[in-house]
């Protein structure tokens, strides 16, 4: 019985191993789009001042259109960024980003084999 118990703590060990490299993977991809909506919204934005001056108002218009639009989306991702990290572990981070794990995960881990 005692190799069933090693088995079952080694894979239950690469899983959690699996588990936090999914979290870093996951928290990396959250700063990325962070930044590239809030790069786009800011984008859109100096596009909605220049064509003020050098083109019509609808131009203008559907440029602060799409900044907004970005910066809602940034908004958004920042929101569920912040409450993701507010956990207390890796198990609690990926069920909220929607990646089902389980809890007794690290319990198991703590053990020696």
């Amino acid at each position: 019985m005692e190799l069933v118990d090693r088995v079952k703590w080694f894979r239950d060990r690469a899983a959690r191993d699996r588990a936090r490299e999914e979290k870093e993977i996951l928290e990396a991809e959250f700063n990325r789009t962070i930044k590239s909506f809030t790069k786009m919204s800011n984008v859109w934005t100096a596009l909605a001042t220049k064509n003020v001056t050098t083109t019509s108002h609808s131009n203008a218009a559907y440029a602060h259109k799409q900044a907004a639009l970005y910066h809602t989306l940034a908004e958004d991702c920042k929101e569920t960024y912040d409450k993701a990290k507010s956990g207390s572990n890796v198990s609690s981070f990926l069920v909220i980003i929607g990646i089902p794990t389980t809890a007794v995960l690290d319990r198991r881990l703590q053990q020696d084999p």
